[in-house]
């Protein structure tokens, strides 16, 4: 009598409401109920609304649970939800389904493989063979999940379809082939976390209109050593790239919040955000226009090969010590070689500010003021010649610094 109270008492603080020879069953949700029946090895929830008991309730008997039924109102699917499920092989995700947490899936190795890619429905769980350069993804995909194709060396690249809306951590880590990468229009979430880590040879990245966020962070790009082209296509209402600019603008703050090697760094950007340049170690040259007030911790964090900084502000920016600086894999700003070019009247200010003072070379701009984000001007535009940005303008070259080429 005192052993089945006391597993009676265990199944009630688990989420776990009655149970018999065939049955267990409990809560999972304000407005949801699971029932495993041990017999048929079918897991059912029912009800509507988030699903919320962390971890999982039936954690416990995830061996017995072969096939999962979701209904139709639910929600969301909690991060671990049936994980190390090794023995599920069938599961149907609702389309109200609008989250899935990290490693919902992860374990779940007798789920059906189609073209190489184990998928619980229409969740991307994974690759099998990491050796191939390219995936056909299905149409119907709605998510990818975490390192669904992390160390895909051979990867070159990738079409994401349609249908997809969220893509999970670390999905593309280490994808060293990787050249070029599009968000369709559909994905309206990413988890940035590690997203691109260890890509470098990517070179071209295309925002579509539906994605929210964007966090460049110091994981979701390192190493992404030579990342050129930026777009945001035109149409999404939180990010641009505007004048071309080969980066990501947050439109209604001016924030830059991802550059790359090929960047120009619009008039009118008020600030530029942590880890926007992190590791871009093909970038050679910057100008920062005046309107920039802001440098965040780590913008330009291992760009060991940035030989010209062109600040036009006019008082420096405040800044911390590592804005510029890197690791040994990702070297720093190497401020005894690389040349900072400022307002001639500012140079006092510069050679006692935090962040800048290091710099062996900071010399006056010679051009006058209207150079400063010459890419908009009708009759002058940026090139790049023998690695470095070149002004043209009115049939004539000049340097970043104003001195004109012959």
């Amino acid at each position: 009598m005192k052993k089945k109270l006391f597993t009676l008492l265990l199944a009630v603080a688990a989420g776990i409401g009655t149970m018999n020879a065939d049955i267990v069953d409990g809560t999972c949700g304000d407005n949801l109920t699971w029932s495993l029946n041990t017999k048929d090895s079918t897991l059912t929830i029912t009800g509507s609304g988030e699903m919320t008991s962390t971890p999982s309730p039936w954690a416990d008997y995830k061996s017995y649970i072969k096939y999962v039924s979701l209904p139709d109102g639910l929600t969301s699917i909690i991060g671990g939800a049936f994980e190390g499920c090794s023995g599920l092989t069938s599961v149907t995700i609702p389309n109200s389904v609008t989250n899935i947490g990290f490693r919902a899936f992860s374990g779940c190795n007798n789920l059906p493989i189609v073209n190489g890619i184990r998928y619980a429905d229409t969740y991307l769980v994974g690759v099998i063979d990491k050796s191939l350069s390219s995936y056909s993804i299905k149409e119907d995909t709605r998510w990818i999940g975490d390192w669904a194709f992390s160390n895909c060396t051979a990867l070159t690249s990738i079409t994401i379809p349609n249908a997809v809306i969220k893509i999970g951590a670390f999905a593309f880590e280490d994808c060293r082939s990787l050249t070029s990468f599009c968000f369709p229009n559909s994905v309206t979430y990413v988890d940035w976390e590690g997203m691109f880590e260890g890509c470098t040879n990517l070179t071209s990245l295309t925002i579509g209109k539906g994605l929210e966020n964007i966090n460049a962070g110091f994981g979701a790009f390192g190493g992404c050593e030579n990342l050129a082209n930026i777009e945001v296509v035109s149409g999404n209402p939180r990010y641009d790239s505007r004048n071309n600019c080969n980066a990501v603008i947050e439109t209604s703050s001016n924030a830059l919040v991802l550059g790359g090697t090929n960047t120009t760094i619009p008039n009118g950007v008020t600030s530029i955000k942590e880890a926007a340049f992190v590791s871009r170690q093909g970038l050679r040259s910057i100008v920062i226009p005046s309107s920039v007030a802001t440098i965040e911790e780590g913008a330009f964090y291992g760009c060991s090969g940035l030989l010209s900084i062109t600040n036009y502000a006019t008082t420096p920016q405040n800044i911390t010590e590592d804005v510029f600086s890197g690791t040994d894999e990702y070297p720093g700003v190497a401020k005894l070689h690389c040349k900072l070019y400022v307002p001639e009247n500012s140079i006092p200010m510069y050679k006692v500010a935090i962040g800048w003072r290091d710099f062996a070379y900071i010399e006056a701009i010679e051009a006058s003021e209207d150079i400063e984000n010459t890419s908009i001007e009708p009759k002058t535009s940026k090139i790049i010649r023998d690695g470095q940005i070149i002004i043209e303008r009115n049939d004539k070259t000049y340097t970043l610094t104003g001195q004109e080429v012959k």
